[in-house]
């Protein structure tokens, strides 16, 4: 405020030879608006200079805050007497408010002069309009267009297309690995022959081990019966066994090798018996006999 005032002084003191209040002049079309409305303003210059350099318009923003301007024309002389100029505008907030007035600069010749318009009081109120005066249309209900659902089947359209693409791309990145076929499993006489060669290769019997090697002599043939023929042959005892191999049908040569093998076993294991040295390979090949014989018989019920 003290700055606009020490300026307004400055240009009074520079223009006292040329001011005159009659030159410029300040009206609007009308000085009592309401709020939102468009009125112009509109300033003149009597004395025909040869052009107007300068007019301070943002002079009125400063004073009015909520002054907003629409439109502005050029300056234009009127009939050789006057400058003519309008600004049309509006102001956004009621109220009483004074246009100070506003700085222009004219230059006829060499001739360069300050003049300064006519304070201009106005006001602004609000819109003084009753309902029964606005043209107030029923509300009703807007009928659905193609533009309504083109969103919607486009979503669903592109959901439709995207998921066979996905599945074809986590396909493409990790295919599917082929299921190897499970091996067949191992006949239950060819695991018992691989376990009586081992078992002939290990040779306990010659370094004194006899007890652990009737011990696995018996479980081979034990497990043979367990796989082959369903007989719980390794938690089961001696006479249990022989009970149940009696389904099977045994010859006397089969029956004779099972229980002379599983006895001799029991005998070492629980007795501490110690046996010939030659009936321990006797055995074995004892074993073999017995499944073989076993195979043969089954093979012969088969064909059958």
């Amino acid at each position: 405020m003290i700055r606009r005032t020490f300026t307004y002084l400055l240009l009074a003191w520079c223009s006292l030879s040329h001011l005159d209040a009659q030159i410029f002049k300040v009206r609007v079309d009308s000085v009592n608006m309401q709020l939102g409305t468009q009125n112009t303003l509109k300033l003149t210059v009597a004395k025909p200079y040869d052009e107007i350099a300068f007019v301070g318009l943002e002079q009125i923003a400063e004073d009015i805050p909520m002054w907003r301007v629409i439109e502005e024309t050029e300056w234009k002389l009127q009939d050789n007497r006057q400058w003519v100029k309008e600004v049309t505008f509006s102001i956004y907030d009621t109220g009483q408010y004074i246009m100070n007035p506003i700085t222009a600069i004219a230059a006829k010749g060499n001739q360069i002069d300050t003049l300064l318009s006519n304070p201009l009081p106005f006001g602004v109120s609000f819109a003084d309009t009753s309902l029964d005066d606005l043209d107030i249309k029923d509300i009703f209900k807007e009928g659905l267009s193609l533009r309504d659902f083109l969103l919607p089947m486009l979503v669903v359209l592109g959901i439709v297309l995207l998921i066979p693409l996905i599945m074809w791309w986590t396909r493409r990145k990790k295919p599917i690995d082929p299921v190897e076929a499970a091996p067949p499993p191992i006949p239950a006489h060819v695991k018992a022959y691989a376990a009586l060669d081992e078992l002939e290769q290990a040779a306990l019997w010659e370094s004194g081990r006899y007890k652990e090697h009737q011990t696995q002599l018996s479980m081979i043939t034990r497990r043979y019966l367990e796989d082959g023929y369903q007989i719980p042959a390794p938690e089961s005892t001696t006479r249990e066994i022989l009970t149940y191999v009696k389904k099977l049908r045994l010859n006397s040569s089969q029956s004779s090798l099972l229980k002379e093998l599983l006895e001799l076993s029991d005998l070492v294991k629980y007795a501490k018996a110690e046996p010939p040295m030659e009936s321990n390979l006797r055995l074995l090949n004892g074993a073999r006999t017995f499944i073989r014989e076993m195979e043969a018989t089954s093979k012969s019920t088969e064909e059958e």
